[in-house]
């Protein structure tokens, strides 16, 4: 069972700059004296290292959509596995996608919403989920400057059909701990965003953890 810690979550699509957000939120959290620690998925376990592969194209054929959509389900519940020992020490947990990456890419690519959501709809949820909201034009013009090989998912008409859904997830309700911010402007205007939201967050929790 999770601890009394905090979970945070970045999503966004390919691009939106999800690790450099998190980075900066761990640092400025750090700096307030906070124990964090940062993880991302797919995890760096067993199931989360064939899932990269997929990703990068190292295993052919592609395997469909459905069977994709839950290996990342295995993988993430090994990875609650590791997230709760964190919160279990009081830790902060950031962490680059989760289970919303999961609905908003795996409808993209064909699996029905039902289907995503019964894989996923035990896991804990976190306090605060940050998507960062982006246009896939700049997004996929920040992938390709990377100068690496392009991954399964990085194509523009692709992402568009992921933004598409996450801003379903984030209109409807059902998520009220997804929370929306424009990915525009340099590292530090977007991480002041995301801090406006994150700052609420931490005081109630710290409230908790410390009371007067």
């Amino acid at each position: 069972m999770p601890g009394s810690g905090l979970f945070i979550v970045f999503e966004g699509i390919d691009g939106s700059g999800q690790d450099t957000q998190a980075n900066a939120l761990k640092q400025h959290l750090e700096s307030l004296q906070y124990p964090v620690w940062l993880t991302g998925e797919p995890s760096q376990g067993p199931i989360g290292a064939k899932v990269r592969k997929i990703l990068r194209g190292e295993i052919q054929p592609k395997p469909e959509p459905a069977v994709i959509q839950a290996m990342m389900s295995r993988d993430r519940r090994w990875h609650v596995g590791e997230i709760n020992q964190h919160l279990q020490r009081d830790e902060i947990v950031v962490c680059v996608r989760y289970l919303y990456s999961t609905l908003a890419y795996g409808q993209a690519d064909g699996v029905e919403y039902e289907q995503l959501w019964a894989l996923n709809d035990r896991f804990i949820r976190p306090r605060i989920a940050i998507y960062l909201d982006l246009d896939p034009a700049t997004a996929m013009d920040r992938v390709e400057k990377r100068g690496k090989p392009l991954e399964l998912f990085e194509r523009r008409e692709f992402l568009a059909k992921v933004r598409q859904n996450f801003n379903a997830l984030c209109d409807s309700g059902k998520f009220p701990e997804f929370k929306r911010i424009q990915a525009v402007g340099s590292i530090e205007q977007v991480h002041a965003s995301a801090w406006r939201l994150v700052e609420q967050v931490v005081d109630k929790w710290d409230g908790v953890q410390k009371p007067e």
